[in-house]
């Protein structure tokens, strides 16, 4: 069930990102920074984003885990991917990613992207929420269409 769930990540991920593509009519590859940290199983999933955006030929991903990459390195990209959790920006790493999104910059925030720049009320606008936490525990999945590529694994 986990690999679904990470197939499903991707593909959400990739159909996101090819709406940028297609805005940008061009034959230069779009530039992502996938930004990771945190909790979660992060260290799993940023390589199989990259080998897929990669494998369209359409996109050079650079990964990055250093906060102060937002205030300027960040101008050299076209689409950040956030895939963290916790992470405490100063109040100059949350300008510089605000100000990246609010001025056209793509951005893509993946699942626990929404636990981190908890005292940050213009992330909290842009992404349109907060985690507020869950609880452990059991749980059963119904799957409807099995034919879906997702459901088939």
């Amino acid at each position: 069930m986990k690999r679904v769930i990470q197939i499903g990540i991707v593909f959400l991920c990739v159909v996101v990102v090819a709406g940028v593509l297609v805005a940008a009519g061009s034959d230069k590859k779009i530039k992502v920074m996938f930004f990771r940290g945190g909790g979660h199983d992060w260290k799993n999933c940023p390589p199989i984003m990259k080998a897929v955006l990669e494998s369209t030929n359409d996109f050079k991903v650079t990964y990055s885990e250093n906060l102060d990459d937002f205030k300027e390195r960040i101008k050299q990209f076209d689409i950040i991917m956030q895939y963290t959790t916790g992470m405490k920006p100063t109040k100059e790493q949350e300008d510089g990613l605000c100000d990246f999104i609010q001025n056209g910059g793509g951005y893509v925030g993946i699942h626990s992207a929404t636990d981190s720049f908890k005292n940050c009320d213009r992330y909290w606008e842009m992404v349109g929420g907060r985690f507020a936490g869950h609880g452990g525990g059991k749980f059963t999945v119904y799957i409807y269409d099995h034919e879906h590529p997702i459901t088939k694994g």
